[in-house]
Order: structure tokens, then sequence, then C-alpha cells
């Protein structure tokens, strides 16, 4: 089995449009409310930015030391990025600050995300009823990923792969393979929900970049995904107590993801397949 830590950034997807993306299709699988999605996006913003993933929000770093350091490339950092040690971060390359950001995002944990959201909850009041049952909904949800097999199979570590490069296994002349993702069987409704899609949605944007890259020469061949379980991947899965009173069953913003993907994914050679029992679940895009 792979290891593969799903906070880590991608190659070709800047760091904030990751967060986001990672924040709506975890919302999407619980079926969750804008409220929740508000906290899992806040968090994961916190999280990013404490480890300097993120550079916009730095000066919100109280330790001025630790601030410091973030501002600038570390000597070990400066080795990975080919660029000289103590160079200010604002000063990199748009590919250099995303080779930082992929590179010190390798530590971020779902462990750091689950333990920000509870210290929101637990300074919540105990009148708001309303921001407590719905942080409760996504603790619930995500307490899963920091337990036993689940956290070493999608928590940090230097053996985590790169998921946009899941199949490009074979020769230069021709890369591609068959990559089957499997051990889902062991897994709750909402994890593989979320995981599956997650992935899907990666290795689309990554394939969006490539395609860029391609005008300039650069040859890649067409990538087919099919979705085992569609409904419940494009749809999310019935969240019970874990969603919020506002819950959007799956989110406008979410299925326009979804439906971009099904509706552009021809002339980035992406095309999309779908398996399902019932095909009325399928959202209508």
């Amino acid at each position: 089995p792979m290891r593969w830590n799903f906070l880590q950034v991608p190659k070709r997807i800047e760091a904030s449009r990751y967060r986001t993306m990672v924040c709506e299709l975890f919302a999407n699988a619980g079926r969750m409310g804008p409220r929740q999605l508000g906290f899992l996006r806040r968090a994961l913003t916190e999280v990013y930015t404490r480890a300097g993933v993120l550079f916009n929000d730095l000066a919100s770093i109280s330790d001025p030391a630790r601030r410091a350091e973030l501002e600038t490339v570390q000597s070990t950092e400066a080795v990975a990025i080919g660029v000289p040690p103590g160079t200010n971060i604002l000063a990199l390359s748009p590919a250099g600050q995303q080779a930082l950001s992929v590179l010190r995002s390798q530590v971020v944990s779902v462990r750091d995300w689950i333990k920000t959201l509870r210290g929101y909850y637990f300074a919540v009041q105990k009148s708001d009823q309303a921001s407590r049952t719905s942080l409760e909904g996504v603790l619930l949800r995500l307490e899963q990923f920091d337990e036993g097999q689940m956290f070493r199979q999608y928590g940090p570590g230097a053996d985590s792969i790169a998921i946009e490069d899941l199949g490009l296994l074979g020769p230069d002349d021709d890369p591609w393979g068959v990559a089957v993702i499997e051990g889902g069987a062991e897994m709750d409704e909402f994890s593989k929900a979320a995981l599956f899609s997650l992935l899907a949605n990666v290795l689309y944007a990554d394939a969006v970049v490539r395609r860029r890259e391609s005008l300039a020469g650069k040859k890649f061949p067409i990538m087919d995904i099919f979705f085992e379980e569609a409904n419940k991947v494009l749809s999310g899965v019935s969240s019970g107590a874990a969603s919020d009173s506002e819950s959007t069953s799956g989110g406008g913003s979410v299925a326009a993801i979804w439906e971009s993907m099904w509706r552009d994914g021809r002339k980035y050679g992406v095309f999309l397949h779908l398996l399902a029992q019932t095909v009325s679940k399928i959202p209508q895009g």
C-alpha cells in the first residue's frame, strides 16, 4: 500500500486553490452546509499559514522569530528548490513559490487540521448551539483520519506519493499505465467519497496545467478516469447528525466543479466515465 498525505499540495495546483478544493470536496462528501464549510476552510487556512505553505497571512503569526523564519528560504529548503538560503519568499518566482509551498506542506497533517477545529469547538460559547453542532458534525467526520491505519495511510511522511503522477508508470515514449484505487472496503462512505473525489479533482486539475505545457511541445497521453459508485463520489453521502441544518446536499460550488470537468474535459485530454446503479442520483449537470 502507498501513503497519500492528502494535505500535501500537488505540484501543479497553487496552494490557496488546493486549500479551497480540499474543503469544498470534503464538505460535499458529507453534504455539509455553508457554516461547516466555513469552519473547514478557516481551520485549514490557519494550518497552512502556520506551516508557511500560504504566504499571504504570515503577518498573523504572533511569534516574530517564527514569522521571520517562514518569510525566508531556510538552508534545507534552499537545496530542495534550488535558490540561495535566506532568499525572501516574495523574491521567488511563481514556480519557486509553488515548489516551496509543496515542500513545506509535506509536514502538514490532518491531525493539525483536526486539532485546530477542536480549538474552535472549545472556544465557542455554549449559547451558540448552531456553531457547536456544526463543529461537532465536522469533527465526527474528520476524526477517523486521526486514528490507526487511516492516519498511517493518509498522514504525513517522506514516502507520500504525488497523486498527480498516478498512472505515469511506463517509459518516456508511452508513460501511461493503469492505476486501480482500492482499499475502500474498510472505510466508511464519507471517507471514500471525500478521498476519491479529491483524487479525481487533483488528476483533472493537473491535466489542465499539463495541457498548457503541451502547447510548448511536451506531449502527454490521454487520461481516462472511471468513477465506481459515482453517485456517492459526486453527490456525497447522507450525513445524518454530521451535517448542519443548512446542508446544501452537495453544494452549488462543488456541483459546478464537476459539471465543468465533464463539459471541458475533452479539450484537456481527460475523459470521465460514470459507474452507478441509480442514474437518478447522479447530479443533473
